[in-house]
């Protein structure tokens, strides 16, 4: 308790207890703020109070963790206390002032300075009841076993506020084991990630440029390929890299670019028209409904007409459907080969 609960309780002056702290009479801890936080139980025995049972000196203890700051500033460490608060209120009828609340920030595996504090408060003697989510005080059953055997020695219970964990059995155990592993490590590895794409530096011409590659018909993909074929680099912490994927994607979102993932999939992007494309079919192609062109040969003629124009050509999928999009179609002639209806090659003819 505070120095001024203290005084309450004793029914003396804040100065008074404070030279009791000075003298040693009562037993003071600090907490990680540096405030004072005086022993109920030491409290009552100097004042000569020991007719109160052992259970109305402890504490409910409610513990709070979240493993990143960016999820607390985010506010789910608030969202988490407000449930807490609500269920210990239900089952215990307290309010939030009568409760320990300790918080951590950090993951379940890594130092957590309030789970060392709540196990002091048990040791002690302060702390009857802990209640919590299911995965917040332990993420392996290993330190779970052991946590749980610390406070039953110490006369403390665990309470769940939402226990999702039903398969009791050894085989449940162990892919619980497993999969919580795995969340741990996977999380680690994306943040990580994360952190890097924030430091990566993309120029405002890269943008521009990856804007150029998408009105040829590329996907994002695609424009990553030939920008890294021309040396396109990004900074990351003052050293230069080639362009990667999910850099530039992360550079168009801050941008609000729009940029379509898979080209060759007219239902996951939109319908605009290639203007390289249709230029390719002018300079290129007799136009006319009793035409007919082999696919293939009509690809071929395109990849070669861009390399004269000093573009780089289009995937043979993305190709067909900006095709398709300037409202030609195509029909299977052979067990293996299509036609396109409506055009044929001048160099055919």
């Amino acid at each position: 308790m505070t120095v001024s609960e203290a005084s309450q309780v004793a029914g003396v002056s804040i100065g008074t207890i404070r030279n009791w702290c000075k003298e040693g009479e009562i037993q003071t801890t600090r907490t990680l703020g540096g405030h004072r936080r005086i022993s109920r139980s030491s409290l009552l025995e100097k004042l000569g109070l020991q007719a109160a049972s052992k259970s109305s000196r402890k504490y409910v203890c409610v513990y709070l963790r979240v493993s990143s700051e960016s999820q607390r500033r985010e506010g789910s460490l608030d969202r988490q206390k407000e449930r807490m608060v609500e269920f210990v209120k239900e089952k215990f009828g307290l309010a939030e002032d009568d409760c320990l609340v300790i918080r951590d920030v950090a993951s379940a595996f890594g130092q957590r300075q309030g789970l060392m504090k709540m196990i002091d408060g048990i040791l002690s003697g302060d702390i009857g009841t802990v209640a919590e989510f299911q995965d917040r005080l332990s993420r392996t059953g290993s330190e779970y076993q052991m946590l749980l055997h610390l406070m039953k020695q110490n006369g403390c219970e665990l309470v769940f506020a939402e226990q999702t964990i039903k398969d009791e059995s050894e085989h449940g155990y162990l892919v619980r084991e497993v999969i919580d592993y795995m969340t741990v490590l996977a999380n680690r590895v994306s943040s990580s990630k994360a952190a890097k794409l924030c430091r990566a530096d993309v120029r405002d011409e890269v943008v521009e440029r990856t804007k150029e590659i998408e009105k040829e018909g590329c996907g994002l993909y695609w424009a990553v390929k030939i920008l890294r074929e021309e040396g396109v680099t990004s900074t990351i912490k003052g050293e230069e890299r080639l362009i990667t994927y999910s850099v530039l994607r992360k550079r168009l979102l801050q941008e609000q670019v729009s940029y379509r993932k898979y080209p060759e999939n007219p239902n996951r992007i939109p319908k605009v028209d290639s203007p390289v494309i249709e230029r390719f079919i002018k300079e290129r192609c007799v136009i006319s409904k009793e035409e007919t062109e082999w696919s293939d040969e009509l690809y071929a003629a395109y990849v070669t007409w861009a390399e004269q124009q000093g573009k780089r050509p289009q995937p043979r999928r993305a190709f067909a459907e900006n095709v398709k999009r300037l409202g030609y179609k195509t029909y299977r002639s052979t067990k293996s080969r299509r036609r396109w209806q409506g055009l044929k090659l001048l160099d055919a003819r």
